[in-house]
């Protein structure tokens, strides 16, 4: 069963460092008094993320203090049996609140996405470094050969980022605010960033 898994450091550091941002502060809310549980249900959420990466994208690790997950695949059979294993973990691991929370803002974003995002666009689904190694390079270091590799194949990359002071950092990596928009379940505004293959 998928809670008797171990839980990677990595996974313990996403949740750490992105345990603020809106969108996983609203998987969390059925646990929202005891902020234990909330950190080992986002570390779990993390770590599936990480194995969805890994059955249809790419995963950059740098040991324990950060992970860029990235969605590559074009393989819609493949893309859509590993969103139905994800589903079915994230049916096991949120509460139901937090669960109903994750569908309803992920169909709310996609509908959101602009139309200028090609089909063949890979997503950098997520993107973090523990707060220790902040501000040291190490984002950078874990996005360099995913981004050159899209380059080296002409693939746009996009993203999502609630976070106004990480648009700078994506910023200086080629990437530019393609829409601002408002989740309307957490109402708070994000970005999405498109990046140009160069």
């Amino acid at each position: 069963m998928f809670k008797k898994d171990p839980v990677s450091g990595v996974a313990i550091s996403l949740a750490t460092a992105l345990g603020d941002d809106p969108f996983y502060r609203s998987l969390v809310v059925d646990d929202e008094d005891d902020a234990g549980t909330r950190l080992a249900v986002l570390a779990r959420y993390f770590e599936q993320s990480i194995r969805e990466g890994r059955d249809i994208g790419q995963v950059r690790q740098a040991d324990d203090d950060g992970c860029a997950v990235w969605i590559t695949s074009r393989d819609t059979e493949r893309v859509r049996a590993a969103r139905e294993k994800k589903l079915a973990a994230l049916g096991r691991l949120l509460g139901p609140v937090g669960f109903a929370n994750y569908r309803s803002m992920t169909a709310n974003m996609e509908r959101q996405l602009p139309p200028l995002i090609a089909e063949s666009a890979w997503y950098l689904s997520i993107m973090g470094v523990a707060r220790a190694r902040q501000g040291q390079g190490l984002g950078g270091r874990l996005l360099a050969s995913t981004l050159a590799e899209a380059d080296s194949h002409g693939v746009m990359c996009y993203l999502e980022t609630f976070n106004p002071r990480s648009v700078p950092f994506y910023a200086r990596l080629g990437f530019a605010t393609a829409k601002e928009a408002v989740e309307p379940l957490t109402r708070a505004g994000y970005q999405v960033m498109v990046r140009a293959a160069r």
